[in-house]
C-alpha cells in the first residue's frame, strides 16, 4: 500500500503512565498498526496484547554476545536471557487472572493454605450433592492479614462491591476483622467473616482446624516422619497449627516459611483422593455451614 508507513519507537512508549493509561495507549497502536507498520520495545505486560502474541518478539543477547530478535517466547531460557520475556510472560498471567475473576464470587483469605484448603472442600461438597454453588467461587489470598484490606479495596475498584472476607479466629485474624469492621467495611460488617463463627468453644481456630483431625494427624506424620510421632502428642480441641510448630521444635524439625502451603497442598490432595463416605458427617455439615454461608452472604451490585 503506498500509503503504509513505517514508524518506529526507540524509546519505551508510556512506562510511566498508569497500566489503565497504558492499556488505552497499546490500543491506540493498535489503531495505528492498521495502516502503519509499528514497532516499539517495552518491559511493561500492560503494552503487550495477550490476545496477539504472535506480534511479539523476543529481544535478548545469546552466549556469544550477539543480540537476537526472534518470534520464539521461549528462545534464550538461561539465566541472563530469561527476564527478556517477563514481560509477555506478565501479561498472559494478568490476561489469565482476569479471566479467571469474570462471574465468579471472590471470598478473599489470608493466605494460599487457606486458598488451597477451601478449594478442596468445595470440590469435596460438590462431590457430596452437598453444594451447588449459582457462581463459581474462588479464594483469592491476601498474602497474610495484613494483605487483606487491600486486596478487598481493589476487588471493590473491579466490581463496585465489597467481597466477602474469611479470617482465622487468632490474634491476627481478630485484629483485622475488626479493623476491617471499623474502617472499609463499617457498612457491611457482616462480610467479614471468621472460622470461630463455625465452632462452639473453640477459641483460636484457624483455617487447618477446619479439616478433619485425623487426617491433618497422618499427613504431618507421613510427611516429617518424626522420631516421636504427632500422633502421640496432639490433643483434641486446641488449634492444631500451634501443636504443630510446638511438636517439631521438640523433635529437632526444621518448618520454614511456607510449611503450611506445603501442608495444604498436601492434605488437599489426600482429601480429594478420599471417598466422601470416608468423612465425618460432623465435618460435612460443617464445611456445608461454611459455604452456605457464602452464598447467603454473597454481596450484590
Amino acid at each position: 500500500d503506498k500509503h503504509a508507513h513505517s514508524i518506529l519507537l526507540l524509546d519505551e512508549p508510556g512506562h510511566t503512565l498508569h497500566p489503565l493509561g497504558q492499556e488505552d495507549l497499546s490500543a491506540f497502536f493498535s489503531g495505528l498498526a492498521e495502516s502503519n507498520q509499528l514497532i516499539y520495545t517495552t518491559h511493561s505486560p500492560f503494552l503487550v496484547d495477550a490476545d496477539h502474541l504472535d506480534r511479539a518478539r523476543k529481544v535478548f543477547v545469546d552466549p556469544q554476545g550477539t543480540s537476537r530478535v526472534t518470534p520464539d517466547l521461549g528462545a534464550g531460557s538461561d539465566a541472563s536471557s530469561r527476564g527478556a520475556g517477563y514481560a509477555v510472560h506478565a501479561a498472559l498471567e494478568i490476561s489469565v487472572a482476569k479471566t479467571l475473576l469474570i462471574g465468579c464470587a471472590p471470598v478473599v483469605v489470608e493466605g494460599p493454605s487457606d486458598q488451597h484448603f477451601l478449594t478442596g472442600i468445595k470440590t469435596v461438597l460438590v462431590k457430596a450433592g452437598r453444594l451447588k454453588p449459582g457462581r463459581e467461587l474462588v479464594f483469592p489470598p491476601a498474602g497474610g492479614a495484613r494483605g487483606v484490606k487491600p486486596l478487598a479495596s481493589l476487588l471493590f475498584g473491579r466490581d463496585d462491591k465489597l467481597p466477602l472476607v474469611l479470617l482465622d479466629g487468632d490474634k491476627a485474624g481478630n485484629e483485622f476483622a475488626k479493623a476491617l469492621r471499623d474502617g472499609v467495611y463499617a457498612g457491611a460488617k457482616d462480610l467479614i467473616l471468621q472460622v470461630g463463627d463455625f465452632f462452639d468453644g473453640f477459641s483460636n481456630c484457624e483455617i487447618e482446624d477446619l479439616l478433619p483431625t485425623s487426617l491433618m494427624v497422618d499427613v504431618v506424620d507421613r510427611w516429617q516422619k518424626p522420631e516421636i510421632p504427632f500422633v502421640d502428642v496432639f490433643k483434641m480441641g486446641s488449634p492444631i497449627v500451634d501443636q504443630i510448630e510446638q511438636w517439631a521444635k521438640t523433635q529437632g524439625l526444621s518448618l520454614d516459611g511456607g510449611w503450611k502451603v506445603e501442608l495444604a497442598k498436601r492434605v488437599k490432595a489426600r482429601l480429594l483422593a478420599s471417598k466422601v463416605e470416608s468423612i465425618d458427617k460432623a465435618v460435612l455439615d460443617r464445611w456445608a455451614k461454611l459455604f452456605d454461608t457464602f452464598e447467603a452472604k454473597e454481596p450484590t451490585v
